[in-house]
C-alpha cells in the first residue's frame, strides 16, 4: 500500500533521545554533514511512516528486529545491521519486538548518491557496542557542559561521524579493502617463501578469485602484472643472496624458485640487465 501520509506511532514506553547538534562541541556533525543523531529503545506497536524528506535517515540496531518497506521491497531489520531510508522517498519501519537503534539523518552529499540509487541494508563491519557507547558518552558529557565548548564531546562526536560514515561508504569502496588487505597477505606468503612453484592460478585461488579477476586487482593495485610482481620477489631475494653470501648460483637459483642455472641467470639478466655474476662482482666490490 503506498504511503500517502507521515505517520509516527511511539509508545510512552519508548526511550527516543536526540543528541545536542547545536553546540559549538557538536561541530564535527555538521563537518561530516550529520543533520541529528538519536538512540532508541522503543517497543511494540513503534511505527514511522514518512512519505518524503530532504535527508536520509540511517538506523543502526544493537538489538532487536524491526519491519521496513521501501521502494516496492519490504524486509527484516536484523541486530548489527544498518537499514538506510532514502531522502526524497517514501518507507515505512516497525518494532517487531523490543527494538533498540541508533539513528543518523544525514544531509544529502556526493559521497551519498548510491542511497538515491538502491536500497541500502546490510550488516556492519564494525562492532556497534562502540557506537552506542559513544553516543551514551556523548549524551553524559553533553549534560555536563557550562559552555559549547568542550574537548571531551567534540572528541565523542567526531568518532560518531566516523563510524557512521565508514559503514555508509559504497559497498565496493569495502570491497576493494578487503581484496587490497588480502592480496597484501597472499604477497607476504610468496616473500616468505620465493622458491615454491607458484603459479598464477595457485595465487588466484589464495583469494577466491578467477585469474582474471585477480589479474585485474593486481593492475590496480600494484600497476604490475600477478607474473611481474612474482618475478620482483624472486629477483629481489636473488640479488640479497647473492651480495651477502658465498651461495652459488644453482643455489640461488633453487632458493627463488628455478630449475637450473640456465633459467635462472635468464631471468636475472632480463629483470636486471646484467648477469647474477657481473651484478655480484660489481656490488661485492663496493661492500669491500
Amino acid at each position: 500500500m503506498p504511503i500517502t501520509k507521515d505517520y509516527a506511532c511511539i509508545p510512552v514506553e519508548c526511550r527516543d533521545l536526540h543528541l545536542p547538534m547545536v553546540p559549538a562541541y557538536a561541530k564535527p556533525f555538521r563537518k561530516h554533514n550529520i543533520r541529528g543523531v538519536g538512540i532508541h529503545e522503543v517497543v511494540k506497536p513503534y511505527e514511522i511512516q514518512r512519505v518524503t524528506a530532504p535527508w536520509h535517515l540511517a538506523s543502526f540496531t544493537f538489538k532487536g528486529q524491526a519491519k521496513f518497506s521501501c521502494r516496492g521491497r519490504s524486509g527484516l531489520i536484523k541486530e548489527n545491521s544498518v537499514w538506510v531510508g532514502p531522502a526524497d522517498t517514501s518507507y515505512q519501519y516497525a518494532a517487531l519486538e523490543d527494538w533498540h537503534f541508533i539513528s543518523a539523518a544525514l544531509i544529502k552529499a556526493d559521497n551519498r548518491i548510491h542511497f538515491e540509487q538502491e536500497n541500502i541494508y546490510k550488516s556492519l563491519t564494525q562492532d556497534i557496542t562502540h557506537l552506542k557507547n559513544t553516543v551514551e558518552a556523548y549524551l553524559s558529557e553533553s549534560t555536563k557542559c557550562q559552555s559549547g565548548l568542550s574537548a571531551a564531546p567534540t572528541a565523542l562526536a567526531e568518532y560518531i561521524s566516523l563510524f557512521i560514515n565508514r559503514e555508509l561508504e559504497p559497498e565496493e569502496k569495502y570491497e576493494t579493502s578487503r581484496n587490497t588487505l588480502n592480496l597484501h597477505k597472499v604477497w607476504e606468503v610468496v616473500n616468505a617463501s620465493p622458491g615454491a612453484p607458484w603459479s598464477v592460478l595457485d595465487l588466484a585461488d589464495e583469494m577466491n578469485m578467477s585469474i582474471r579477476q585477480f589479474q585485474r586487482i593486481m593492475k590496480k593495485t600494484y600497476e604490475i602484472t600477478a607474473e611481474q610482481m612474482l618475478t620482483k620477489i624472486r629477483m629481489n631475494r636473488a640479488q640479497e643472496l647473492l651480495i651477502s653470501t658465498e651461495m652459488t648460483l644453482e643455489s640461488i637459483g633453487n632458493v627463488v624458485g628455478y630449475q637450473s642455472v640456465y633459467s635462472f641467470s635468464k631471468a636475472f639478466k632480463n629483470f636486471m640487465k646484467e648477469s647474477p655474476g657481473a651484478f655480484r662482482n660489481k656490488n661485492k666490490e663496493i661492500i669491500d
